[in-house]
């Protein structure tokens, strides 16, 4: 268990999260369309629900979720220009009123908002300095193999891209190395100890 920082606010990691970026994969975003399907979510420890979901993006455009044995909620949409064509799709917390891609719904809570109106917060904000550097490490270690001393090329990447991220990957080790050896440097007769590995 991680010795940074205690736990006060709840993790984004283990909320119901409702995306528009997985909506548009699902083809439920086209223009004019009134869309009807189900959703399920799970929590990271096995709970999972379902809830019917409709996307109505004729007039009065907005998206329904209602959970079982629950009152519906309903969620507006706002659509902005793109650039190039085509508009880009919000949900609009009902909390906050902010424009947003991704609402969540916190264990407990009864309806979806932003992650700023929950007070949501990521992990890796609430680790250590030394636990953050370890988290990384691992991170920028899985694409390449998993964590070895010699990481490997998948053969689908690029030699460039892959010497950039082995670089990245030997400073998170420096990092997080520098952070363990600081730790044991405290710990009674360590220090003697490590002077005469290093």
């Amino acid at each position: 268990m991680s010795r940074g920082r205690p736990l006060r606010r709840y993790p984004v990691e283990s909320a119901y999260k409702l995306d528009l970026a997985k909506l548009r994969r699902w083809g439920w975003l086209r223009p004019g369309s009134l869309t009807t399907g189900t959703m399920r979510w799970a929590y990271p420890w096995g709970d999972s629900e379902e809830a019917r979901v409709t996307v109505n993006l004729g007039p009065g455009q907005s998206l329904l979720v209602q959970f079982e044995g629950q009152a519906a909620q309903v969620i507006h949409l706002e659509s902005s220009p793109q650039r190039f064509g085509g508009v880009r799709w919000w949900l609009v917390c009902p909390s906050s009123g902010r424009r947003c891609r991704v609402l969540y719904r916190p264990n407990g809570g009864r309806s979806f908002a932003s992650r700023q109106a929950w007070g949501l917060v990521y992990r890796t904000q609430q680790m250590s300095p030394a636990d953050r550097a370890t988290h990384r490490m691992h991170t920028l270690a899985e694409p390449l193999g998993g964590y070895c001393d010699m990481p490997l090329k998948p053969k689908w990447m690029r030699w460039r891209t892959f010497e950039r991220k082995a670089e990245k990957l030997a400073e998170a080790e420096r990092a997080a190395d520098g952070y363990f050896l600081e730790r044991c440097a405290r710990m009674p007769g360590m220090a003697e100890a490590l002077k005469e590995i290093l």
